[in-house]
């Protein structure tokens, strides 16, 4: 089980093929292939509003990726310079349907999916994920050595051409909520479309998880 504090800039990105050339030529490893990840986030939607992990900023999401599953908390982010820092709860779980099956009998909903698939490639104490979504490229750096010093991933993002001035402090969510309201006729989930990307899709955790979810009301997590 991981514990700890999460650390991370998000940037979106134009060219994809060409920051991975930059990761590279600065000494990246990659750590995995790219891979699809389906994430289901959960909440209690019939809670009292002040009691909704939505309105409160945090965020619990069961994730799996063709190799298992992940069930994670993070609390409420605060933004440290460019850098979004949170709390952070994370654990594998080899049987994520059963996983779900757990949340939903503690009163949690799946209210909202999205998709995107993965690079990982580790850095100077970092990881740099490479990210395709269905409304575009985005790259992660996040922290994964515990003793990388203040500014290191800020390093790393320059090291690799990536300004780290251009930090979105959004998550997934509230950038595809941000996006859908500027463009009319897009599903309500951050999906791709049926036969996309060509990446190994994962399967839902059960076939409940294939349905429509219904927009989580509150701020974003």
């Amino acid at each position: 089980m991981a514990a700890g504090r999460e650390r991370e800039i998000k940037v979106a990105v134009a060219d994809l093929d060409r920051l991975r050339d930059r990761v590279r030529a600065a000494g990246g490893k990659l750590e995995r292939a790219a891979a699809m990840e389906s994430n289901w986030v959960f909440d209690r939607r019939a809670a009292a509003p002040s009691e909704r992990l939505r309105a409160r900023r945090e965020l619990l999401r069961l994730r799996t990726d063709g190799g298992g599953g992940r069930l994670t908390f993070k609390s409420a982010p605060e933004m440290r310079g460019g850098v979004k820092e949170r709390a952070e709860h994370e654990f594998a779980v080899d049987d994520p349907a059963a996983a779900r099956l757990f949340l939903e009998s503690l009163g949690f909903e799946v209210t909202a999916r999205y998709e995107k698939v993965r690079e990982r490639w580790l850095l100077l104490g970092c990881e740099v994920a490479l990210d395709r979504t269905p409304i575009g490229d985005f790259v992660e750096v996040e922290q994964v050595d515990p003793d990388l010093p203040a500014g290191g991933i800020e390093r790393v993002c320059r090291r690799c051409g990536i300004d780290p001035e251009r930090a979105d402090p959004r998550d997934y969510l509230a950038i595809y909520r941000d996006h859908r309201a500027r463009h009319e006729g897009l599903p309500r989930d951050m999906v791709f479309e049926e036969g996309r990307p060509s990446a190994g899709a994962s399967k839902p955790p059960s076939a409940a998880a294939g349905q429509k979810t219904r927009a989580p009301s509150g701020g974003s997590q």
